[in-house]
């Protein structure tokens, strides 16, 4: 017959952990299913506590805000959020007009128009603009 639970357990090291979290969140984007304008701010710090343990780990902060351009209508054509650089540059003029409408879920409106988009993200002695012009469906 093989043991394998220990008759004695003072042999191991008994250890728990705790998490403490505080996480702020500004969401103003509108409309709600494809959203085109607005701010999206997440803030969070962490701190977890290991009972047993005697080096705790240091507490952690994190704060995102999507700001690189890339994607629908922050220069188009390129993935989301791929354009970084310590400067970054995004411009664009859009033209659109309402053709038709949407329950409020789906973003209330159907437009047709037209989007020119210029820009990019430079490092130290980078000077290259992606342009792109295109329609918006």
């Amino acid at each position: 017959m093989e043991v394998l639970v220990p008759q004695d357990p003072s042999g191991f090291n008994r250890s728990s952990v705790s998490s403490l979290y505080l996480r702020m969140r500004v969401d103003t984007l509108d409309p709600i299913a494809f959203p085109v304008r607005g701010t999206l701010l997440t803030a969070q710090w962490n701190r977890d506590t290991l009972q047993g343990v005697a080096a705790q780990p240091p507490p952690q902060s994190q704060l995102s805000a999507p700001l690189a351009p890339g994607g629908f209508l922050r220069l188009s054509g390129t993935a989301p959020e791929s354009i970084n650089g310590s400067t970054v540059v995004l411009g664009r003029a859009v033209l659109a007009r309402r053709i038709g409408s949407l329950p409020t879920p789906f973003g209330n409106a159907i437009r047709a128009g037209f989007s020119a988009e210029l820009g990019n993200g430079f490092a130290s002695g980078q000077g290259t603009f992606y342009l792109f012009l295109g329609p918006i469906w």
